[in-house]
């Protein structure tokens, strides 16, 4: 027993003390006491001892953490299955004057996802994917994690779709979905160097935005041809309740809008302020704004068929032109009553009334009471 208690005293580093002798009076500093061994001692000269003075980890983390595979996209395991075969696609990207590169630019939360979703619809087979859920958005183009978690794009995304125009031709389109936040407008100026041209989104509602403005300015620096995409039209219908007439000054006023800053960023800021204040008055009397042009680019008109109107939510999109095709046979196959569809869509835009007694078109608007 003795024997035992020698040993611990050796290791905790105590002397034995005769019981006779006097107690010593010298006075120990606390910071030479020694109340516990040392790791050497306990653990032996060969462990290699690491001493953490304060532990600052929260107790949430663990010492080691786990492996976490990290994941930054969402890809599909196999390409989609398109509406035209592969042959035709490579068909067409052999020949460059079939190919056409598109920038699709716009404000934040414009529609310009929305609009890639719908073309992606019309010429891909998604119902056999499954991938649609019933009333949520397919950002199809938004392939980062991040960008479907925040409900944004961050990223410029490039696919590559076969269109027809209206006449039946199909093209080789690239389309690059560009993010509509300022903080990434260098992913659309690195857009804007690769387009032969530019879609322009803009929401009906909200009108001309900062992006869209510097998306125009920076368009008409590179001398890129603008179509502008008046999206989300149902909500002159679902939320603003507009009768038709508000709703055409509404429509009308967007484009003007839009013209006047392309007339600014041509260098000519008196036409875009007398613009902004008679554009109503000038679209209505059907008149050129698209008919003169800013610098090199062209100023927006319907007529001229660089202006669509879309409704994505609903799976809608038209011109002028395309509108009239639908009326094509309407009035009959006999040659005098034959629809001409470019002067038909020309007398859709403006202040033009139709006299069903007639069956004429006229500016001269009816008398009161009569059938617009």
């Amino acid at each position: 027993m003795e024997e035992a208690e020698r040993a611990a005293d050796a290791r905790m580093g105590f002397t034995s003390v005769d019981d006779d002798a006097e107690p010593s009076t010298a006075i120990v500093l606390a910071e030479d006491k020694k109340y516990y061994p040392t790791a050497e001692e306990t653990f032996g000269p060969e462990t290699e001892t690491l001493v953490m003075e304060e532990d600052a980890q929260p107790l949430e983390t663990p010492i080691i953490a786990p492996v976490v595979g990290k994941k930054h996209e969402k890809l599909l395991s196999a390409p989609l299955a398109t509406r035209y075969s592969n042959e035709f696609l490579a068909t067409l990207s052999s020949n460059p004057e079939l190919i056409r590169n598109i920038a699709v630019v716009g404000g934040l939360h414009h529609g310009k996802t929305t609009l890639m979703d719908m073309l992606i619809e019309q010429t891909h087979n998604l119902p056999s994917l499954g991938i649609r859920t019933a009333g949520k958005a397919l950002r199809f183009t938004d392939t980062r994690i991040d960008e479907q978690a925040r409900g944004i794009s961050i990223k410029a995304m490039p696919m590559s779709l076969v269109l027809e125009n209206g006449n039946g031709k199909s093209f080789l389109i690239n389309l690059i979905d560009c993010p509509g936040h300022v903080n990434f407008n260098d992913e659309v100026t690195a857009a804007m160097r690769l387009a032969d041209g530019l879609l322009l989104v803009v929401d009906v509602l909200e009108g001309v935005g900062v992006a869209a403005e510097r998306a125009i300015q920076q368009a008409v620096a590179e001398g890129l041809a603008i179509t502008l995409v008046i999206s989300k039209m149902d909500r002159l219908i679902t939320e603003l309740k507009l009768p038709p007439a508000d709703a055409y000054h509404k429509i009308a006023f967007t484009i003007e809008e839009v013209n006047a800053v392309i007339r600014t960023a041509s260098g000519q800021p008196a036409a875009a302020a007398s613009g902004l204040s008679n554009g109503t008055a000038a679209a209505a009397n059907g008149t050129a704004n698209g008919s003169t042009a800013a610098g090199n680019t062209p100023l927006l008109d319907p007529v001229k068929g660089n202006v669509a109107f879309v409704a994505c939510q609903y799976g809608y999109s038209f011109t002028l032109r395309s509108f009239a095709a639908l009326y094509k046979g309407v009035c009959g196959d006999d040659p005098k009553d034959v629809l001409v569809i470019d002067e038909f869509a020309r007398r859709l835009w403006g202040d033009v009334w139709y006299y069903p007694e007639e069956r004429v078109f006229r500016r001269k608007p009816p008398q009161l009471g009569e059938q617009q």
